[in-house]
């Protein structure tokens, strides 16, 4: 769906992120940003989606390939692609089709075809796309555009190797550590982000002067919660503890770091009291539940930890790691055929999650006798 609000000689192109159409499904919805870059004094263009389909859609191709063709593009004296995650790529691909335009992303994907990123499994929704076309590509897709700047997190794994996949002809790759995966969130939460954007657009935008503009961030609780998480050393961890319950005390986000402090610290009573606080703050936090269930563990109480693990299951039906956490539980409470009963309704309602996939071959192996039922042999994360 493309809505086009005429405006001054610059335009942008301006991608939604995979959010969109679920929380908001309504074909009317206006795309985040678009109406700040409408009071800006630009024309905008904003792409939207009926699905997470990371804008693969042949019609939407066809669409602003039509564009192109009527000159659409060339009637404008710059024209910028623009976006956040999803949006990102969308912003980094599209902009092949106007060689020589101006790209701004956040925390972009370059493609999730598993073939080429078999790393990056974190939406298996878009993997299940076609990517066959050469040009859904961004690494290759983004080479035509005249500069491309992406702000991202390189402590998020997956996006600094999105990142390392874009040539560096074109590419200003702006560091922002421990905004997680919304570094837009985390510039619009200090009041950077519309300066960001000017800086971008007028050509003055540098490494520099980016680090200047995001000192503002250490004042967000949000980044003391990602530093937090990120930080190996427990002093470190508690540090941040201390400057996040300074901003946000008695939130269920502080406390899930204050859990994650205290198994840091090898103190699970602490771990599972924090836990149970910030569960009974909101009870939807996986992590929490995550967090309470290895406080759980760590004192040997498997039977109270695989029901926080089942309870968590029923919200999040599905859910990756908390199926992988119900099953190691079943194998070391002696329940194989519970365990792997779990893993086959799993995988068979989400058939592309390569984890589940494993942890099925391997509870199959074991079960007939080729592996020792060990749960040591599982190779599952905590």
């Amino acid at each position: 769906m493309l809505d086009f609000f005429p405006g001054g000689p610059s335009l942008v192109v301006v991608f939604e992120d995979a959010r969109g159409p679920v929380l908001k499904p309504d074909p009317l919805r206006d795309v985040p940003g678009a109406r700040f870059l409408r009071k800006e004094g630009h024309s905008v263009l904003a792409v939207k989606t009926l699905r997470r389909d990371w804008f693969r859609a042949a019609a939407l191709w066809a669409a602003m390939r039509a564009l192109v063709a009527a000159g659409f593009f060339a009637g404008f004296g710059r024209v910028v692609f623009h976006g956040s995650s999803m949006g990102g790529y969308g912003a980094l691909v599209f902009s092949a089709l106007v060689p020589g335009s101006l790209v701004l992303a956040y925390a972009p994907q370059t493609t999730l075809d598993l073939r080429r990123v078999p790393w990056d499994r974190r939406y298996p929704v878009g993997s299940a796309e076609d990517w066959s076309d050469p040009l859904s590509d961004a690494a290759v897709a983004a080479a035509a555009a005249a500069r491309v700047v992406v702000v991202y997190d390189p402590f998020e794994p997956s996006d600094a190797r999105h990142v390392a996949r874009l040539g560096t002809g074109n590419l200003l790759a702006l560091r922002l550590p421990f905004c997680g995966h919304l570094p837009a969130a985390m510039l619009q939460g200090c009041g950077q982000l519309r300066p960001v954007w000017r800086a971008f657009l007028a050509g003055t935008l540098d490494a520099a002067g980016f680090a200047r503009l995001a000192r503002g961030r250490r004042g967000l609780a949000s980044y003391w919660l990602h530093f937090g998480q990120a930080a190996r050393w427990p002093a470190v961890k508690a540090a941040c503890l201390a400057r996040f319950e300074a901003i946000e005390p008695a939130t269920a986000e502080a406390l899930l770091l204050r859990a994650e402090v205290a198994l840091a610290a090898g103190d699970a009573a602490a771990a599972e009291a924090a836990a149970r606080q910030g569960l009974a703050l909101q009870p939807g936090l996986r992590p929490l539940a995550e967090r309470l269930l290895a406080a759980l563990e760590h004192q040997g109480r498997l039977d109270e930890a695989l029901a926080v693990a089942l309870a968590a299951l029923a919200r999040a039906p599905g859910q990756g790691s908390l199926v992988l956490a119900a099953a190691r539980l079943h194998l070391a409470l002696g329940e194989p055929a519970a365990a792997q009963a779990l893993a086959r309704a799993a995988l068979a309602a989400q058939p592309g999650q390569e984890r589940l996939r494993q942890l099925v071959r391997q509870l199959d192996a074991a079960d007939h006798g080729r592996e020792p039922p060990l749960v040591a042999r599982l190779v599952i994360p905590r």
